[in-house]
Formats: structure tokens, C-alpha cells, sequence
């Protein structure tokens, strides 16, 4: 459903950030969002912004496993899940997983 919709958008209405590249360089991906949609935003309110958004920084007792702000661990998926489940889910999500650039194990 989310792709049949993202696919339906003009490709310059959309836009495609993956998860990891957002936790691991967000102040460049959050940088070319604003770009994207035509705002500029000064370098030092950018760096708030990162900051503020930035899952460490958020007060502890709103993230957590049992929480909707979890871990941010990028790869957390391999501690929660059973390698069988892992496989399964891969079967599942394959094409689309390799559609958007990620190596199925």
C-alpha cells in the first residue's frame, strides 16, 4: 500500500529517506528534506533541530521497547527476532527491500 501510493505521487512531490541514513546523518538528511519542500532553515536552527529531534536526547521514560520511540538501534530488528523469523519476514518484504536498496540476508 505504501509503495502503491509513493509510486502514485509526482516524483517531485515525494521524497525517499531510509531510516538509517536519517540515524546516522541526520543534520544532511533532514537538510535535504527542508530543501526538498522550498525551506530555508539558518545552519544553527538546523542544528536544534537535529538535537531536539535526536532519539538520545528525548526524556528516557518515553522511548523504550515497550514504548513508540524504541531503541533507534539500526539492525535492533536482529535481537527481537528469531533468525526464522527473520527468514520469513524477508520472504515476504523481499522485493521491496531490495527495491529500496537494502541487502537481504
Amino acid at each position: 500500500i505504501i509503495r502503491t501510493a509513493y509510486d502514485a505521487h509526482d516524483p517531485d512531490l515525494r521524497y525517499f529517506v531510509r531510516y538509517e541514513d536519517m540515524r546516522t546523518d541526520p543534520a544532511t538528511q533532514i537538510g535535504r528534506l527542508l530543501e526538498a519542500i522550498d525551506m530555508a532553515v539558518p545552519p544553527e536552527d538546523l542544528v536544534q533541530l537535529v538535537a531536539d529531534a535526536t532519539l538520545e536526547n528525548m526524556p528516557a521514560e518515553t522511548r523504550g521497547p515497550d514504548k513508540a520511540r524504541q531503541t533507534g538501534e539500526v539492525g535492533g530488528y536482529r535481537g527481537a527476532f528469531s533468525p526464522d523469523e527473520i527468514e520469513l519476514m524477508n520472504g515476504i518484504m523481499r522485493n521491496n527491500l531490495e527495491r529500496y536498496g537494502y541487502t537481504v540476508e
